[in-house]
């Protein structure tokens, strides 16, 4: 059997491949246009762009949740290919109904929006992305399936990479040999985003200055400060990320949205506390305290329900 055969017959090599190629896709795609973007636009006008991605991102989130796992999860354990197509069918429509939901928002809320923050143009914005609306059901949904057939940032994407290749090949290994294999896959995995994602969180740490100038520009320099605290998020992330992975794989879907939910309002909590505190940069450290005690809980739960071991 040549190196060619042994690659495409292998899980993990060819799921690492294709997924970390998608995932350096987007990521260079969107760092790309932001060097473009926060060079062209004043610093007030950026801001406003940013409050834009953060409704998007938290909107799509929402519809990761809502829809990715489960449907990864019910394709992965289905029988026949009239199972698949059924539960491929009523994904895409749960998938539209979200979509119309968040295009009602855009609607009903974008003027009280921008006015709220302050905002010029985010009403704008958000009405050009109803149309965007119409398009991401079909983007996600595809993507979500593209998972069936392989079972703050840059160094986030081994995380993410990792997460959707384990996800698939959990649920189906936990069908075929129950829970104790959850454990050990589960450890694998965080092992292996930290051995990638250490030496570049170091790199971040040691010039972070350097990096604001190249990605930024110089007159970002007064956020290193907030870099370097919230790269620390990246010790943590592999940890929360998996724990959600496991938790979904397993059947614990409602624990895993408790422990979520629990993670939220913790956020906003200390992120009170933080920005009263210490101003622009609390909102880094009530993140960071945030992640840090989501850890000590998550892998409490963890040893409990299925004896992993952290380190």
């Amino acid at each position: 059997m040549g190196l060619a055969s042994k690659i495409i017959g292998n899980y993990w090599i060819r799921s690492g491949i294709y997924t970390l190629g998608q995932r350096f896709s987007v990521m260079f795609f969107g760092l790309f246009g932001f060097m473009i973007l926060v060079r062209i636009l004043p610093k007030a006008e950026f801001r406003v762009y940013a409050l834009f991605i953060s409704i998007i991102t938290i909107l799509e989130v929402l519809r990761n949740g809502f829809l990715r796992n489960g449907l990864i999860r019910a394709l992965a354990q289905a029988e026949t290919e009239e199972q698949k197509a059924a539960i491929r069918g009523s994904s895409l429509s749960l998938n539209y109904m979200f979509s119309a939901v968040q295009m009602t928002f855009f609607g009903a809320a974008a003027l009280w929006l921008e006015g709220l923050w302050n905002a010029p143009g985010l009403a704008q914005m958000l009405y050009i992305q109803i149309i965007g609306s119409l398009i991401m059901p079909l983007f996600w949904h595809f993507e979500y399936v593209g998972q069936a057939i392989r079972i703050s940032s840059l160094v986030e994407v081994p995380t993410l990479s990792v997460a959707s290749m384990l996800f698939p090949a959990l649920a189906k290994r936990i069908k075929d040999g129950g829970q104790q294999v959850a454990a050990k896959l589960y450890e694998q995995s965080v092992s292996a985003i930290m051995a990638i994602t250490l030496p570049a969180t170091a790199v971040i740490l040691i010039f972070p200055e350097f990096i604001i100038n190249v990605l930024a520009g110089p007159e970002y320099l007064d956020t290193v400060g907030i870099l370097r605290v919230t790269i620390f998020y990246t010790l943590f992330i592999p940890y929360a990320r998996q724990f959600g992975v496991v938790l979904d794989a397993i059947g614990l879907q409602k624990v895993n949205f408790y422990f979520v939910l629990f993670s939220a309002l913790l956020n906003v909590a200390f992120n009170w506390f933080f920005i009263s505190a210490y101003g622009t940069i609390g909102a880094a450290y009530g993140t960071l305290a945030t992640y840090g005690v989501g850890f000590i809980y998550n892998q409490i739960y963890l040893h409990r329900k299925l004896g992993t071991n952290p380190l």
